[in-house]
């Protein structure tokens, strides 16, 4: 009877020592999952932040290539009008000059 009860305690004490080997590797995997996933989210959030931080910049280069394109166009329609009005207002000098004599 003791040898069976000694078997007993070593069985028990082994099954039990198995049993908290299995729940502490669950444990450890599903900690591990858990961070690996949190470690992904983080690393997708980072870089969907760098591609709109990137698309943010290029629409505000593209727009301000357009603003500054435009800002140039005016200044030249705004030239070219200044140009023809001095051109204009020699040539009508000149020819009233001409008239005259």
């Amino acid at each position: 009877i003791q040898m069976l009860q000694w078997c007993w305690i070593q069985m028990l004490r082994w099954y039990r020592i198995q049993m908290l080997r299995w729940w502490l590797i669950q444990m450890l995997q599903w900690c591990l999952i858990q961070m690996l996933q949190w470690c992904w989210i983080q690393m997708l959030r980072w870089y969907r932040t760098q591609v709109l931080r990137w698309c943010w910049i290029q629409m505000l280069r593209w727009y301000r290539t357009q603003v500054l394109r435009w800002c140039w166009i005016q200044m030249l329609r705004w030239y070219r009008i200044q140009m023809l009005r001095w051109w204009l207002t020699q040539i009508q000098r000149w020819c009233w000059i001409q008239m005259q004599q």
